[in-house]
């Protein structure tokens, strides 16, 4: 054989090993069967391609596709690669749910009790957990009208005391004219 048609081979077989090298990096299982099922949400913050997808917390997927429903643009379509032999039931649920305290995002199927399975590229049904910054948001929501609340109390009662010191202004510097007599006096003694 010659040394070209050898460096040919060995490049198209290197070319072909990065390839399923990357695939395999991204989370998809190059040699394996699977399953492709759907499941659409209104956010996916946190979700991206590869990310896991979970059942009872093992690992029976990944996350391979984000993209919007071309029907309506105000879902986000997932497109969940599953092993093929967990099979799933039609009223099983697929959750977004935190996988780490850094935020990273995984679908948690929860498993059904029906006795009909989903096919191929059947679409699960979706909800979302609250998550840490969702409890967050609505923890910082409730003290943002709590400080605007105190603000508001305390504009009105420095305008009360304004009002009271322009009022009382000509009483008060008496007074205080008095108090520097008195202590010059007292000063004399």
């Amino acid at each position: 054989m010659k040394r070209e048609a050898k460096i040919g081979i060995f490049a198209v077989v290197m070319i072909l090993a990065a390839w399923a090298g990357i695939r395999f990096l991204k989370g998809f299982d190059i040699f394996g069967r699977n399953t492709v099922y759907y499941t659409a949400y209104d956010q996916v913050n946190g979700v991206q391609s590869a990310s896991s997808v979970l059942m009872q917390g093992v690992k029976i997927g990944t996350v391979t596709g984000i993209s919007f429903d071309p029907q309506r643009s105000d879902k986000v379509i997932l497109q969940l690669t599953i092993k093929r032999q967990y099979r799933i039931p039609s009223d099983s649920e697929a959750k977004i749910v935190s996988s780490s305290l850094m935020g990273a995002k995984a679908i948690e199927v929860t498993y059904g009790e029906s006795d009909t399975y989903l096919e191929q590229g059947d679409t699960l049904r979706s909800s979302r957990n609250r998550d840490l910054m969702d409890m967050a948001g609505s923890e910082l929501e409730f003290f943002k009208q709590k400080i605007s609340q105190v603000t508001d109390e305390l504009s009105l009662t420095l305008g009360n005391i304004n009002r009271l010191l322009e009022e009382n202004g000509e009483n008060i510097s008496g007074t205080l004219g008095n108090l520097n007599n008195l202590s010059g006096d007292l000063a004399q003694l």
